[in-house]
């Protein structure tokens, strides 16, 4: 098995939110996993951010989270190459945000792999969108278009 992490990538790690440094694409090559606290405030400071449901179609279509693209990723069948093919209008400079389910690690294979393929700032979620809706966000029941 191969590392989680392509080489060089800063891992960033706030203990609060208060500590994390506001996001600039120009300077910030970054991988970042955060809790759902952290993940709310980078949301909401980065509302142009890209966020990917790496979950399957009919999991994201009973619910996801606000804005999110369904970009969901079969290891055995596919290739992340074929699913950013359907996302070509992407700049890499454009912060990411990948999300899946509580017991999958997906959403860090996603990161991970969209890291490797040039994106500058990629970041994931920690307990997955069960953890979110824990504390009661708010999650979109029908699914939006890409």
């Amino acid at each position: 098995m191969t590392a989680c992490r392509p080489p060089a990538v800063k891992v960033v790690k706030a203990q609060k939110v208060e500590d994390m440094e506001p996001f600039d694409p120009a300077t910030q090559k970054t991988y970042a996993r955060f809790t759902v606290e952290h993940a709310k405030h980078f949301l909401e400071n980065n509302p142009n951010a890209w966020v990917l449901d790496v979950r399957s179609q009919t999991e994201y279509d009973q619910g996801h989270l606000t804005g999110a693209v369904s970009f969901p990723y079969d290891f055995e069948k596919m290739s992340i190459e074929e699913e950013l093919q359907k996302h070509s209008d992407r700049d890499l400079k454009t912060p990411v945000f990948a999300y899946g389910s509580k017991e999958d690690f997906h959403a860090i294979e996603v990161a991970t792999r969209l890291r490797a393929a040039g994106f500058q700032f990629v970041s994931s979620l920690n307990g997955g969108i069960e953890d979110w809706m824990k504390l009661g966000l708010p999650v979109e029941l029908k699914a939006t278009a890409p």
